[in-house]
């Protein structure tokens, strides 16, 4: 259980739809609204790229949804949530990481890491600061400024209808309130809306070869015009601004 089961941790009911399996399940940017204590959050499920081991999001259809995202965050942003599950960290979290908080949110925004599936552990908060885990975060180069280790599933159901681990999550749902109530920014950061998703995608491109892979040009605009199409369909984008944005991927 990751992103989604979080966000429904938040909202307090089964908002967000979760998978069992592997694949993610998210194929969309949806935002979640919730509150903690007299303050209001909106929290966004999003389309990570390369989600579980084949990749349940096709990486031009991923890169369309994270557009959209960025085209609704009109208010800014003011925390990042990295969700992880245990026991292993994926080499895709290291992209992921890469992609949200080193260059969408150009390291500006806080960044707390939660780790979920940690409900037959005996202290989840010990098992975030063991020293074997402590090095799997730095070898993926993930830092942060905070982290929590949780358990986003209630368990079995007992015949009585008690849960097994209701208490571990209870204190998991606290204990991610809090989190979020203490590292989010109170002025959200932001930038031009256009602007920020060309210098996303033009930055990415350069980074280093292997994006070539991730965001190949064609794969993500397919004929610019067919693209700035796509980007008014599904992105909700007015027809000015995609036209914009498609003139100005075509000049980088």
């Amino acid at each position: 259980m990751g992103k989604s089961s979080i966000v429904n941790m938040l909202v307090g009911e089964a908002a967000a739809p979760i998978s069992g399996s592997g694949r993610g399940c998210t194929l969309d940017s949806q935002g979640y609204d919730f509150s903690t204590g007299v303050r209001q959050y909106r929290i966004h499920d999003t389309a990570g790229l390369n989600e579980g081991d084949a990749g349940r999001v096709p990486t031009n259809d991923a890169i369309f949804k994270l557009c959209k995202l960025l085209y609704a965050l009109s208010d800014g942003v003011s925390l990042l949530v990295f969700c992880l599950r245990a026991p292993r960290i994926r080499e895709s979290a290291k992209y992921n990481w890469s992609l949200f908080y080193d260059i969408i949110c150009r390291k500006k925004v806080p960044i707390v890491v939660v780790v979920t599936g940690l409900e037959a552990e005996e202290d989840m908060e010990a098992w975030c600061h063991r020293e074997d885990n402590r090095e799997a975060f730095q070898e993926h180069g993930i830092h942060f400024n905070a982290i929590a280790g949780l358990t986003a599933s209630r368990g079995r159901r007992r015949p009585n209808g008690t849960y097994v681990f209701q208490e571990e999550y209870d204190e998991s749902v606290g204990r991610l309130k809090t989190l979020i109530s203490r590292y989010h920014l109170v002025t959200p950061w932001r930038v031009e809306r256009v602007k920020w998703f060309r210098e996303i995608y033009e930055t990415r491109y350069r980074l280093d070869t292997e994006c070539l892979k991730l965001f190949p040009y064609q794969a993500m605009v397919g004929s610019v015009r067919e693209g700035a199409q796509r980007l008014i369909s599904e992105c909700g984008m007015s027809p000015d601004d995609a036209e914009r944005l498609a003139r100005e991927l075509e000049q980088a």
